[in-house]
């Protein structure tokens, strides 16, 4: 107990017993069903053809060294991130308890400077984190982000969002590599796999700020298509400025300004309004 301090004795009590907790429920199985599978793959492989199989396992070294390459990187990347937020724990704990003496010292500003300053430090190595995973990282991660979700139901959110058609036409469909900001993607695309994402986990209420902004008409027509999917038996916002988004919504606020102008369905607004109706005929 004297080795470690009070944040490294919390982070071990908590992110590692979580972590070690995941390693034997999701990483051993896993391992185990890779290990299988690839066994199975070589066996087939070598049934098939034999000089075939031999010419591809030639590029096995190359990958085993690209492997240990971002694996070496990865690794001091978590060492990073896990030692910060063992002295993030152990400022907390440290400062909390002794809050009367910071006060007494006038230290307030000094160890807002100190938290503020190791705060950034995970953030930076954080973010760092996620840059190395967004390569290795393929459609379908992207979309369980992490969770629980089935691949199962993943599939199921792609057809509810229209996005079948775009992953079809990917080189490796689903297990299409995601690099960073989803560079490879259009503004469509991006938006379509948002929309999977949004449903692979069923959340009760839905914002969409600006959904079919930027896009081309039949972009624009696959997204509405989706927004309809994905907003039944759920709350939704929409905020947008091009009206076909939200003509199918059961009430419409009209903003100019900040302020509330007028409220309605579509049929009351195109009747009895005035500004929604200016911008519609406008559109």
């Amino acid at each position: 107990m004297n080795k470690y301090s009070t944040g490294r004795l919390i982070t071990r009590a908590t992110n590692d017993a979580a972590a070690v907790n995941e390693m034997f429920t999701d990483v051993f199985v896993s391992l185990f069903k890779d290990i299988v599978l690839i066994i199975g793959i070589i066996i087939a492989m070598f049934q098939l053809d034999t000089n075939l199989a031999l010419i591809g396992l030639t590029a096995v070294p190359f990958i085993a060294l690209v492997t240990y390459y971002f694996r070496s990187i990865i690794r001091r990347n978590f060492k990073l991130v896990k030692s910060l937020i063992g002295q993030i724990n152990g400022f907390l704990a440290e400062n909390l308890s002794g809050m009367k003496l910071v006060q007494v010292f006038n230290r307030e500003i000094e160890k807002q400077r100190e938290f503020k300053e190791l705060n950034e430090k995970y953030n930076e190595a954080t973010i760092f984190q996620i840059k190395l995973n967004s390569v290795l990282r393929p459609i379908i991660e992207m979309l369980q982000m992490n969770s629980n979700i089935s691949d199962e139901e993943i599939v199921k959110a792609i057809d509810l969002s229209y996005s079948r058609d775009l992953i079809n036409e990917l080189p490796k469909g689903i297990d299409e590599p995601v690099r960073e900001r989803g560079s490879t993607f259009s503004t469509g695309q991006r938006q379509l796999l948002s929309f999977a994402r949004a449903i692979a986990h069923n959340p009760s209420i839905l914002v969409l700020d600006e959904a079919t902004a930027n896009i081309d008409t039949k972009t624009e027509l696959m997204i509405q298509k989706s927004i309809d999917s994905i907003s039944k038996n759920r709350t939704t916002l929409i905020i947008a400025h091009r009206l076909s988004t939200i003509r199918q919504a059961d009430k419409i606020i009209v903003l100019d300004k900040g302020r509330i102008m007028e409220m309605g369905n579509h049929d009351e607004l195109l009747n009895n309004g005035r500004y929604y109706r200016e911008l519609y005929e406008a559109q």
